[in-house]
Parts: C-alpha cells; structure tokens; sequence
C-alpha cells in the first residue's frame, strides 16, 4: 500500500495497473439517534469479475465493482426515547467505538450529517462529531481521546509494578464522509430513494440472504462501497478513472467542489 494519497491533479489516468493491494476494512455507518445503521465490509479492489450494472442504473459509464465488497458484519443501534437524549447520543457513540476497536477497520466511512443544510439535525451532528473525535487526524493533533481498558489501573494498584495503558483504542488509517445527497447520487442514480426499494437494491448487491434487514444497514453498506471506490480511484488510485461512472466523476472529482478537493471534510488520513 503506498504511503499517502495521491490526486488526479485534473488529469485522469485511464490505465488499469493490476497490483496486489491488501484488502481494506471499512466500517460504515449512518448516524442517526434512533436507529444508526452499520456495515463492516471487506473491500478488495484485486477481485475483479465482468459485473453487470445494477438493474436501476441505466447509465452505461464506469465500471461495477460491487463483488470486490463482502459484507461481514453489521446491523442497526436503536434507542427509544424512555432515555434521555444525552443518554441515547452516548448509547450510539459507544457502540461504534466498539465495534472500531474490535474490528480494527482500516477506514471508516459515514453518511455526513454536517452538510445535510437547514434541515439538518442538532443530534445528528452531536452523533457525527462523538463518533470522529478520537479518529480525526490524529496525527497533526496535540490531543486525541483512549480509552484504558486496563482494570489495574481503576483499582488502585501501585504504578509502578503495573503495566498501564496496555494497548489504546484503534485509529484508522482512513476517514471518508459522504452528503447525503452524494450518496443517494452515486448510489441510486436519483433524488430520494424509499426506505423499502434501498432494501430491495442492497439485496440485489450484496449477497445478503439474510431476512428483516433494516433500511439503515442497507444505506451503511452503500456508504462503504462508495467510500471504497473514492478510495481506489482517488486516494490510493490503484483503480483508472474509468471505473467512475459519471456521477461518481462529479461529485468525487469536479473543480473545488468535489470530494478529493476538500481534505478535513469530505475525507482525512492518519499519516
């Protein structure tokens, strides 16, 4: 894996170089206060398979990769409001830094609640900021949230003679963050999609045979594969712009307003 991002600097590379890339972790998530969807998903941009575009894209462009990503976990936190607010923000904080320090997932990915405009939600952003504090950029910053999971030191036992702070929580390498509108664009090739057809399109996709899937993973799983394909075709670039379809090309690419442009918001690195 190279040691950086590397841009297209406005000239797209359209050759294909076949490299041995270790496959990513990426955990992808949807905040929302009463039902956080998430999907972690293993992104493998060396299985590539002649793949037939989605029944609902109509757009011939770019290329579709969606056997490189195999779902291995995922699923819905869901509080109820008999908590109080603060209550059901921590409650959908703590799960995901759970999850990110069990699975260790080399990116993580979300559908941005910062930019979602007037009609944004003051928890959604509360969810958002909680959740990418102790990841975001933790290099370039003089402070960063661990947590010690190391009872001995809560007990009281001499310093000394105790290894305290045994290991930290993991930081990601990646963090990619998705508009809404963005993703309902380069996912669904449309405005606004309901929550059953979204359902309907995850299991076309995915693999997935699951029953009772919520709409909430179903959109996860989305934002993992988008955020994987920004990942390969701008970040790492092991993957030509041709895999892009045009809506892709736009919105990961287009002068100043798109995705590769704006580091520290639409995407960060931790080296």
């Amino acid at each position: 894996m190279r040691n950086g991002p590397i841009f297209p600097l406005g000239r797209p590379v359209f050759i294909f170089q076949a490299m041995d890339i270790e496959p990513l972790k990426i955990l992808a998530f949807d905040p929302a206060l009463a039902n956080m969807g998430w999907a972690l998903v293993s992104f493998d941009p060396n299985v590539l398979q002649q793949e037939q575009a989605p029944s609902w894209i109509t757009d011939k462009t770019g290329i579709h990769t969606y056997k490189c990503f195999q779902r291995l976990d995922g699923g819905t936190f869901s509080t109820d409001n008999q908590m109080t607010v603060n209550e059901r923000m921590i409650h959908q904080i703590d799960e995901v830094h759970l999850l990110c320090a069990i699975h260790k997932p080399e990116m993580i990915a979300m559908e941005s609640q910062l930019e979602v405009g007037s009609a944004r939600c003051t928890w959604g952003v509360a969810i958002q900021f909680g959740i990418v504090f102790p990841y975001f950029c933790t290099n370039l910053r003089q402070v960063r949230l661990a947590r010690c999971p190391d009872d001995r030191w809560y007990n009281g036992e001499s310093q000394e003679t105790t290894a305290i702070f045994s290991h930290i929580d993991h930081i990601p390498n990646y963090g990619v963050a998705l508009k809404p509108p963005q993703l309902q664009s380069v996912a669904h090739h449309e405005g606004q999609t309901k929550s059953k057809i979204v359902k309907e399109r995850y299991y076309e996709v995915s693999g997935d045979t699951r029953k009772g899937i919520k709409d909430h993973e179903a959109d996860a799983f989305f934002v993992a594969v988008h955020s994987g394909r920004f990942w390969a075709t701008c970040l790492q670039q092991c993957w030509g712009m041709e895999f892009l379809t045009k809506k892709e090309q736009k919105i990961f690419l287009a002068t100043e307003t798109g995705m590769v442009h704006r580091k520290f918001e639409s995407w960060w690195t931790n080296f």
